[in-house]
């Protein structure tokens, strides 16, 4: 019995470190640059996305610092959205099934929104609670 007990341990170590070093070791700055190109390409050419800092947020989540949207027109450029932080986190199911589950908390120096999507093919629900958040 206490050669399988060894056994089952190196496999829960094995698990263990695998998640680990995938989860430290992952290429966070080349997910950052996918998600800002892919941003832009839904919002169209107009504007801009500038996210300074990009970091995980346990297993499902990313913390994104210092981000803004900003909208070129007729040579004239503003900002449409700044925040010092957005966290944004999605269930694993989610993932597993393909529905959209994504909840998100954006803070910015005079407020906050926090809120969550739902998509499937039916269409989507978005919740949001703003506290003095200027767009």
């Amino acid at each position: 019995m206490p050669k399988i007990v060894k056994y089952i341990g190196y496999f829960f170590l094995f698990i263990f470190l695998f998640f680990f070093f995938l989860y430290w070791t992952f290429p966070y700055h080349i997910l950052k640059d996918r998600l800002i190109s892919a941003t832009q390409q839904q919002l169209g050419g107009d504007y801009d996305i500038k996210i300074d800092d990009f970091s995980p947020s346990f297993f499902t989540g990313a913390v994104l610092k210092d981000v803004k949207i900003i909208k070129h027109e007729n040579n004239v450029t503003s900002n449409v959205l700044e925040a010092t932080k957005v966290k944004i986190r999605t269930t694993i199911s989610s993932l597993l099934f393909g529905n959209t589950n994504v909840r998100f908390t954006i803070k910015n120096e005079k407020g906050s929104a926090s809120g969550n999507f739902k998509g499937n093919e039916d269409g989507f629900l978005f919740n949001g609670d703003f506290s003095d958040f200027d767009v």
